[in-house]
């Protein structure tokens, strides 16, 4: 009995794990049909510059895209928030929007990501006062290993693992704050069929609140937290 019961949670972690990248499948594909305009908006402009007046929701929902994927617990300001979780959408924003033929592969084809490369993207998502000391970290049965000698994160040949697409539905102002109410996204069917069918099979999960604080480079991640009452559709 304890055997069958071990098993079939061994089969429901499976198919967890499948949902999850199905879905940021998906993202990673949109990114890629993004491609030159996507790596110019992230790299050249940079993500905080293009919030200090650009009410384009899709700017915002391309700065939490690799954020929003992992689910990140609420956090009532970005010191709370889980390090290896903001450090892990960091690097998949750097794989996202970075042009990965630089990087040097491999015998098993996992890149080898530059920790330099890695802290633009912390900068860029949650402001220059923000530091993450690099480790070696796991996430379900993927491991982002960092070798402190080369400073340098060797990534599995995988997609992102994650749940969720973000599509910002509203942008409140106050003051050096906005507030991003975000529908979060999954689809339950293969990669295949939702590049197949379009992003109209996906469905709103939950909503959360992403709050931007200003400084003077722009806005930067600040906190996430429960909206007051969830958005119906």
């Amino acid at each position: 009995m304890a055997d069958t019961v071990t098993t079939l949670k061994r089969e429901r972690a499976k198919k967890r794990k499948r949902r999850r990248r199905q879905a940021v499948g998906l993202l990673t594909f949109v990114l890629s049909l993004l491609g030159t305009a996507t790596i110019i908006f992230f790299d050249v402009q940079g993500i905080g510059s293009l919030l200090k007046e650009d009410e384009d929701l899709s700017v915002y929902e391309n700065l939490i895209s690799p954020l929003v994927a992992l689910d990140p617990a609420p956090f009532a300001s970005i010191d709370n928030g889980d390090e290896t979780t903001l450090l892990e959408a960091a690097i998949w924003a750097a794989l996202n929007y970075e042009d990965t033929t630089k990087y040097t592969r491999n015998e098993y084809d996992a890149i080898i990501l530059p920790s330099v490369d890695v802290d633009k993207y912390i900068t860029k998502m949650y402001g220059t006062d923000y530091k993450i000391t690099h480790k070696t970290f796991h996430d379900l049965d993927l491991e982002y290993s960092f070798d402190n000698t080369t400073s340098c994160y060797t990534i599995p040949a995988t997609s992102q693992s994650g749940s969720y697409i973000p599509r910002v539905e509203g942008v409140n102002n106050s003051g050096n704050t906005k507030v991003l109410t975000v529908a979060y996204l999954q689809y339950s069917g293969s990669s295949a069929d939702l590049i197949t069918t379009g992003t109209d099979t996906l469905e709103v999960s939950k909503y959360m609140e992403y709050v931007m604080l200003k400084n003077s480079n722009g806005y930067y991640l600040y906190a996430i937290r429960y909206p007051e009452s969830q958005p119906t559709e």
